[in-house]
């Protein structure tokens, strides 16, 4: 009954921290960090930014490629692509078994999730109970990426998704996603590093906004804007708008 609680939370919990997702499934538009300018390359959550009209962040970053673009255009780009949120709790689920592994422990986690609908599939990675990490499985070409804003790399992450990505392929007769994937720890200097040693979690609800809005994290998510990224996360858990 507690896994099956847990899984019905498709949010990301990270340090302690909650952010919402950047979409929902099917392009409904949600909160997402961005800059206020579109020559400000830093997340709009930094500059707290709120479009109190339609009650949408928009990412307009110089690194986005969408600084040229309007607001509504914007949000129009950013609808196309589909993410769905695992939480934190998914992954230890996973690999805490007896022989490091059960596809069981997780299975009814896509009882009402079809991982074949989605374009991203993001997981939150704990390491050691001391580090958060991100690990995102892109179905549009077969990759499972790594992100630490620490620098470091998780072999066995990437594999175990792996395994689960062709388990649940079988499981649910999906036979695009029973074949190898190509895995990769993502390094500096593509993926943001924190400079501080409490800042993880705020990492991965930045850089999982960011890829999930078809964003570049680097340059976009940077240590400096930490602080006021938390407030910015704060705001939308006092919310409850996400």
């Amino acid at each position: 009954e507690d896994s099956q609680q847990v899984e019905e939370m498709d949010i990301i919990s990270a340090a302690g921290s909650t952010a919402s997702p950047v979409r929902r499934a099917g392009g409904s538009s949600a909160h997402t960090c961005v800059s206020s300018t579109e020559h400000d390359s830093s997340p709009l959550a930094t500059r707290a930014a709120h479009d109190e009209k339609d009650d949408t962040w928009v990412i307009v970053g110089d690194d986005s490629g969408l600084g040229a673009e309007t607001q509504s255009q914007a949000v129009e780009e950013l609808q196309r692509s589909r993410c769905t949120f695992f939480n934190s709790f998914f992954y230890p689920l996973l690999r805490n078994a007896k022989n490091g592994y059960s596809y069981d422990n997780v299975k009814r986690w896509t009882k009402n999730r079809k991982l074949e609908e989605y374009d991203l599939i993001f997981f939150p990675i704990n390491v050691s109970n001391s580090h958060w990490c991100l690990a995102v499985v892109d179905t549009s070409d077969h990759t499972i990426r790594y992100f630490d804003s620490l620098g470091g790399k998780n072999k066995q992450c990437l594999v175990l998704l792996e395994r689960y990505m062709r388990d649940y392929a079988q499981d649910k007769d999906i036979p695009e996603f029973d074949r190898e994937w190509l895995k990769k720890d993502v390094v500096p200097p593509v993926v943001p590093q924190q400079t501080d040693s409490s800042s993880c979690g705020l990492f991965v609800c930045a850089i999982a906004d960011a890829l999930s809005a078809g964003v570049k994290p680097k340059g976009v998510v940077r240590q400096e804007d930490m602080s006021d990224i938390r407030r910015a996360v704060f705001r939308l858990l006092v919310s409850c708008n996400m």
